[in-house]
C-alpha cells in the first residue's frame, strides 16, 4: 500500500539538510575570501599548526560526510520498511538537492552582503580614525580634540600686555 506513493518526504528532508550543510561548508572552507583557514593553511608557522588545521578540515570533511550518509541511510530506511520505492526515494532527493541548490547559493549572497557593509563600516570608521589622528597631530597648529572625538578649533589665547613682565 506504502508503494502508491511518489516522493519521500524523509529522503526529501534528510537530503535537503545534507546537501545544504555540505555546499555551504564547502563554500566556507575553499571559497570564502574572508576565511581565516585557507588564508591561514599554507602560512603556519609550525608543524604542530599545520597538523591542528589539517586535523579541523578532516573533521569539517567527517561532519559533511556524515550528514550525506545519515541521508542516504533515512532513505534506505523508508525502502527496508516497505513505505516507498527506490524511485520515490530517489525523487525526494532529486527535488532536495533541487531546491536547495539556490537556497544555498541565496545564503552565501546573503553572506557576502552582509560581510561587504561590515568591511565597508570598519574601513569607513579606520578612515576616519585616520583623519582623527592626522587631525590630532596638528593640535600644535590651533585644532584640539573634544570630549566626543572631534576635531575644534583651538580658542585663541589673549596676550594681555599689562600681566607679562618687562
Amino acid at each position: 500500500n506504502g508503494r502508491l506513493s511518489f516522493v519521500s518526504g524523509h529522503a526529501s528532508n534528510s537530503m535537503s539538510t545534507a546537501w545544504y550543510t555540505a555546499l555551504y561548508m564547502m563554500w566556507s572552507l575553499y571559497l570564502r575570501v574572508d576565511n581565516p583557514y585557507v588564508r591561514k593553511l599554507y602560512v603556519a608557522t609550525s608543524v604542530r599548526g599545520r597538523i591542528g588545521q589539517e586535523i579541523a578540515y578532516a573533521f569539517a570533511y567527517g561532519f559533511i560526510l556524515l550528514t550525506l550518509c545519515l541521508s542516504w541511510f533515512i532513505g534506505m530506511t523508508r525502502f527496508w520498511d516497505n513505505v516507498h520505492a527506490v524511485s520515490d526515494i530517489l525523487g525526494g532527493f532529486l527535488i532536495a538537492i533541487i531546491f536547495s541548490t539556490p537556497l544555498v547559493v541565496k545564503s552565501i549572497g546573503w553572506h557576502v552582503m552582509i560581510q561587504s557593509e561590515i568591511d565597508d563600516a570598519v574601513t569607513s570608521t579606520a578612515d576616519n580614525n585616520r583623519h582623527l589622528h592626522d587631525d590630532a597631530l596638528s593640535v600644535g597648529q590651533g585644532v584640539i580634540a573634544n570630549g566626543n572625538g572631534h576635531m575644534v578649533q583651538e580658542p585663541q589665547a589673549e596676550h594681555n600686555s599689562e600681566l607679562l613682565p618687562s
